[in-house]
């Protein structure tokens, strides 16, 4: 009992960081938006983290941040802070990569990519505890990589090739956990 209680309450500080960032880079108006997302033509360094979490509208945002609770609330109990951390640090870092260097659109803002290769990761990362669910995610992200979804419903086209560059980068850091476990417990 004990550990389910402290599982809740680490899953209840994963909750509110998320609420917070999504909040702290809501669309609260266009001047807001415009100052956080990532202008690919002259970038600001602080907008390579804030253009994950700024969103072009409340939909937008809803859409992402219920994709961010459906995330912690399939795989938050399986998951430690570190590797987490890890995850989400390494697939910022190959998103940035891709956004500076190779990205060709005028500019990026949402967390969707974030979110699909967090999700890729941990479906593949967790599939014993759960193959059913698992099935369904990882079905799910290669039907949308095959559909890509050029709709304007958030209010901006989706950058779907920001989507399959984030399950690469999690199918890559997946392939390198193992390496990655084992030096860590070296020191």
């Amino acid at each position: 009992m004990t550990s389910v209680v402290a599982r809740f309450r680490q899953e209840r500080w994963r909750i509110c960081v998320v609420a917070l960032l999504f909040l702290a880079f809501a669309p609260w108006n266009e001047a807001w938006v415009r100052r956080l997302y990532l202008l690919t033509a002259e970038p600001a360094i602080w907008q390579l983290v804030t253009a994950h979490f700024t969103h072009w509208s409340w939909p937008h945002l809803l859409n992402n941040f219920i994709a961010a609770l459906c995330l912690l609330g399939l795989y938050g109990r399986y998951w430690s802070n570190r590797e987490l951390l890890y995850c989400v640090a390494g697939v910022w870092a190959a998103l940035t990569i891709y956004l500076t260097l190779l990205y060709t659109r005028s500019f990026y803002l949402g967390a969707s990519g974030l979110l699909y290769s967090l999700f890729f990761y941990a479906a593949l990362r967790f599939w014993r505890q759960q193959p059913a669910i698992n099935s369904l995610v990882v079905g799910y992200i290669i039907w949308s990589i095959l559909m890509p979804q050029t709709r304007v419903s958030i209010g901006v086209p989706i950058a779907s090739e920001v989507h399959i560059v984030g399950i690469l980068a999690a199918t890559v850091m997946l392939t390198i956990r193992p390496v990655w476990g084992y030096l860590s417990r070296l020191h």
